[in-house]
């Protein structure tokens, strides 16, 4: 794998011409070198000779539609690929086009990280028609995409692929409305998903209720990010509700169905440690609630043996971006 440190510092067409002897690189990785569009225009020419690569990262490269058109050219013909990030590339909705239209030259993609790039609505639904060919993609990452929540059909669009385990929707202000269209359309396409990422959405109680009240969802799901919505009293009892219900339910149904271990007879607590773990949540990250409702999901995780993450760990803020973000964020909140 290949990380460049500055594309200012290479010589022109030098990242090309190094490229061109790599035809058994498999991971390349020229995230955050402000390749812009020219850069692009070189990268390209030298990943058209890497006819093996299997991931490729270019995040943070200011690219915008030009360059993408450039980096689409070699692309396109590497049916091998099976991860490409292209997050934070200014792509707006017209980026999101074009690869909706080239999503069918991947039939291996199992990650995609558009995040960060502005594609909106219609350029959901655009890129969700390519999406849906993608049988095998199993994480798909569009934070940051403005996509909000009254479009119902552009949420559909991206949440309806069938094969994911991993999607991540995080700021994107769906705010309730959306919220009650990406459960409905995961709950019933998306048997294996895993995890799911909503933090900074805008959405409310009212949201945040229709995901706990949807069992089925709620059993498939591993991780679940709801940081920074206003979730409000009753959005956290209806979570905490949630989680402990479905302990309860795993607890009773082990106990049914597994004899007692000869050596724990007779020792309850014991043989509630003994069944395996249940399934449904094992982890919820919710950030920047109020207390009062911290205090209720971080007892309900404690009762049902879910991992309640209410606060970040310190960091120091000259060096951690999200910290530097964490004003910007509560303003516009």
């Amino acid at each position: 794998a290949g990380v460049l440190a500055d594309w200012q510092e290479l010589p022109a067409g030098g990242l090309a011409e190094e490229l061109s002897g790599c035809q058994r690189l498999r991971d390349l990785d020229v995230g955050g070198n402000g390749l812009r569009n020219g850069g692009m225009q070189m990268v390209a020419a030298g990943i058209g000779q890497c006819s093996r690569l299997r991931s490729l990262s270019v995040e943070e490269n200011e690219m915008w539609v030009s360059g993408l058109r450039h980096l689409l050219v070699p692309l396109q013909g590497m049916s091998m690929l099976e991860a490409l990030n292209l997050a934070n590339n200014n792509l707006w909705q017209s980026g999101a086009v074009l690869l909706g239209e080239s999503m069918h030259f991947w039939p291996n993609l199992r990650e995609f990280d558009l995040s960060g790039n502005n594609i909106g609505a219609e350029g959901a639904v655009e890129l969700g028609r390519g999406l849906c060919g993608c049988v095998r993609l199993a994480s798909l990452k569009l934070g940051g995409n403005n996509i909000g929540g009254h479009e119902k059909r552009a949420l559909e669009s991206v949440c309806r692929v069938s094969s994911l385990t991993h999607l991540d929707l995080h700021g994107n202000w769906i705010e309730n409305d959306g919220m009650q269209c990406v459960v409905d359309t995961v709950s019933a396409c998306c048997p294996g998903l895993e995890v799911l990422r909503l933090s900074a959405n805008g959405v409310g109680s009212a949201g945040v209720q229709v995901l706990a009240g949807n069992t089925q969802l709620m059993w498939r799901l591993r991780d679940l990010d709801l940081s920074y919505n206003e979730i409000g009293d009753s959005g956290a009892d209806a979570l905490a509700d949630a989680l402990v219900s479905m302990s309860v339910e795993h607890d009773d149904a082990a106990a049914a169905t597994r004899p007692t271990p000869r050596h724990l007879a007779g020792r309850e607590g014991s043989v509630r440690a003994a069944v395996s773990r249940r399934s449904g949540l094992e982890r919820v990250v919710v950030l920047g609630i109020p207390s009062e409702a911290e205090r209720v999901l971080v007892s309900a995780g404690e009762r049902s043996g879910c991992e309640v993450k209410t606060r970040s760990a310190p960091k120091h803020p000259q060096t951690d971006p999200q910290a530097q973000a964490q004003p910007l964020l509560q303003a516009h909140r």
